[in-house]
Formats: structure tokens, sequence, C-alpha cells
């Protein structure tokens, strides 16, 4: 794998060489990486037909279709996709979520993308960056390329693209009156999903405050101080220091909260984690990781002292569908963490789906297939008010306390 990754890092250097010079020939070997999605295997899953058992299937399918469910965490406006379309490629696109019933579904925008994430993921270095190419695939100008404020712009813009060109099929949810029309129209039978903008990682405001509210006025409504390695907000759960808070750090936490944008405190150190508890007077959340007490793996799974103070902040957590989040690579692995938190606190008021979708991860289905969630909830004894929490209606509740008034 490290030998793949070398590769694709030495042709990304040698294409960005030939783009500097001659853009002709930059785009004439860019297209020998344009399947970078597919070639280095990007977001796959490891069933690809994953089937209820016969046994109160149509119990687990009725179930599932009167749910409102939320996915807290997706990549996929980094890749080129056609999302109005059913693809093949990777986990998402709109078909494949009205397929899973799926009504509100979180998009992050994804910025900045080391190397060394695939070789040290413990100790990730902010000088790398193999993102930059997926935006130039995409379009992005040789000017804005370097800006990681101009690509979150960029993934925005598209995301505006999709639910402008959806036949109002997909809207953007920026206020609690957007919210309102989205579970309105569900209600009343029409097909309309949800989708709302979350910002991985702040590195993106690129030290500007002013910049973090530009990005409030184009629909982001969430963000994670930190991604992948250490910034000027704070530290990463896979830095090389894992620091907490900066200055800087402790003023962009309290931008967000005046701006009544949700903090999202995956891949953020455990020092930034505490510091944010303590800090904010606002629900948190973590949208996409998975429980240290059930799966003792990587630096991400949070401890049972973080879950509960989290729980006590009014947020939730949101528990992944990959191998490494959950110990395992079936539906039953991510229903047994959330069983872990509901056993913990006591109550299901605080669990919440994170699927990490198209997040360079493999997960155990694509979003098409969400209904082996609900099946594995019931098998474990679950019952099925406390998995209409789970798979949206904790998230409903958030989102009704924090989000703006139109």
């Amino acid at each position: 794998m490290k030998i793949v990754w070398a590769m694709v890092y030495l042709s990304a250097i040698f294409s960005l060489k030939l783009w500097a010079q001659d853009s002709s020939s930059f785009l004439d070997n860019f297209r020998y990486l344009t399947s970078f999605e597919s070639f280095i295997k990007f977001n796959k899953v490891s069933d690809k037909k994953p089937q209820l058992k016969s046994e109160g299937r149509e119990e687990v399918r009725r179930l599932h279709q009167s749910l409102f469910i939320a996915d807290l965490h997706a990549d996929t406006l980094l890749y080129p996709r056609k999302f109005l379309t059913k693809t093949v490629r990777g986990h998402i696109d709109l078909p494949r979520m009205q397929a899973g019933n799926v009504a509100l579904q979180v998009f992050a925008a994804v910025t900045k993308s080391p190397l060394d994430v695939f070789f040290s993921p413990d100790s990730v270095r902010e000088q790398n960056d193999m993102a930059g190419i997926l935006f130039y695939q995409q379009g992005m100008s040789k000017k804005k390329l370097p800006s990681l404020f101009e690509r979150a712009k960029f993934q925005a813009k598209k995301l505006h693209y999709f639910a402008n060109n959806s036949a109002q099929q997909f809207i953007i949810i920026k206020n609690k009156g957007d919210l309102w029309q989205l579970q309105a129209e569900r209600k009343a039978g029409k097909v309309m999903a949800g989708g709302m903008l979350a910002l991985e990682g702040l590195h993106a405001i690129e030290g500007d405050l002013t910049k973090l509210e530009e990005l409030f006025d184009l629909g982001f409504r969430m963000a994670s101080p930190t991604h992948f390695f250490d910034n000027k907000i704070g530290g990463s759960a896979h830095g090389i220091n894992k620091g907490g808070l900066t200055t800087f750090g402790r003023q962009v936490i309290k931008k967000m909260e005046a701006l009544q944008m949700i903090i999202d405190v995956a891949h953020a150190s455990p020092d930034v984690i505490d510091e944010i508890l303590m800090i904010t007077k606002r629900p948190i959340i973590l949208s996409h990781g998975g429980v240290d007490g059930y799966c003792h793996s990587g630096v991400r799974n949070i401890s049972d002292q973080q879950i509960k103070a989290i729980a006590q902040s009014g947020g939730i957590i949101g528990i992944g569908l990959w191998e490494v989040a959950v110990c395992g690579t079936t539906a039953m692995s991510t229903a047994q963490s959330m069983k872990y938190i509901i056993d913990l606190l006591g109550n299901a008021n605080h669990v919440a789906l994170g699927s990490d979708f198209d997040g360079v991860v493999t997960t155990h289905f694509d979003v098409s297939h969400l209904e082996m969630i609900t099946e594995a909830l019931l098998d474990l004894g679950v019952s099925s008010l406390d998995i209409r929490k789970i798979m949206g209606e904790n998230f409903l509740r958030l989102l009704h306390t924090t989000l703006p008034t139109p």
C-alpha cells in the first residue's frame, strides 16, 4: 500500500511540475490520473450486496422507511462526481440517498490532506498536500488553487449547484426554516432530501476571522477545529504536538458560537476536546468516529469521560461505518458501538450516525443500504423509539436548538 501511495505522490509531483511548465502537458499527464479515486481504491465497501435476513425483513423495512435518517459526515464534495445521477463511484449520490431513505446528509469540505496520514496516521505533518490535484481536476484555477479558503468556497458552490439543479429534490439547510420545510415536504410524501455544509478543519479560514463569516454566509453551519494535522486553531488527534487550543483558536470558538455554528470535535486532540467542552455554552458534536471503550483502535475513538461530557453539553456522537472506528466491517460493529453509548449513558439521546462516506475509507456498504444498521440495532434489542432517535431524531433535536432563525 505504501508503494502505491508513493507512486501516486510522485506522479502528482511530476504532473504539477508539468503544469508549471506547460498546462497542456499537465492536462495530458493528468488524464492518466483522472480516475485517481478508483486507481488507488478510494471509498470501497466491505459488502457489495448486503442482504437483510429473511426473518423479520418486512418489519425492518417498514421501520426504516418511517425514519427521518440523518448522517453527520460525508466527504463527497472532494471528488468530481455527478451527484444528481446514480453512479458506481464512492458511497453517495442523490439517487442512492433516496434509496436509503436519507433525509439529511452533512457534507464536509476537505481542503487539505497530507500524504503523511497514510504512512504515519498518529503523527501527521502539514507540509504535503494531496487534495490540490483533485481540485485542479475539477477546474479550479492555478491562481485560486493554493488557497484553502478558496477550496472551501469551491465545494460550497458545488453543493449549491446540486441543489439548484435537483428539480427541488434536494435543498441546503441553513436555518430552522429550511429544516421545517424539509420535514414538512417529506411528511407530505414529497421526495426531498437536505444537505448541510460543514468544514473539516478551520485551517481553511487561513488565520482570518472574517473568512469564517464569509463561509457562514455561503451556508457552512458546522466546523471542526482541526483535521489531520495541527493548525493555528489547535492540535489534531493525528498531529505532531497534539496540543490544546491556541489563543487564536479560542477566538475562533467564541466566534463560531456567536455565529450559531455547530462545533465538531472529530479529529481534535484530546486537549482540544476538553478545552472546548470547558469554554462552550452550546451543544457540541463528534460527527464521525468511535468509542474507545468498545473499540480501542487508533487515536480518534473517544473516552467514556468525553462521551459523558459531550452528552452533558446536549451534544451527540456520530458513530462511523469503517473498521478502525468500530473494530469490524459489518453493520453489527457500528450498532454495538452505538449500544455501548446507550448503556454508558442510560439513554439513546446522544447517539447518531456518522458514516464518513467518501472519506477515503472502506465502509460496510454505501448509503443505499442503511437499513442494515436498523436491522442490527433491532437485533441488539434497541427499541424502535430509540432507533428513531439514533438514526436522525437526535440530530434533528440538536439542529432545532442550534441553527439560526431565518
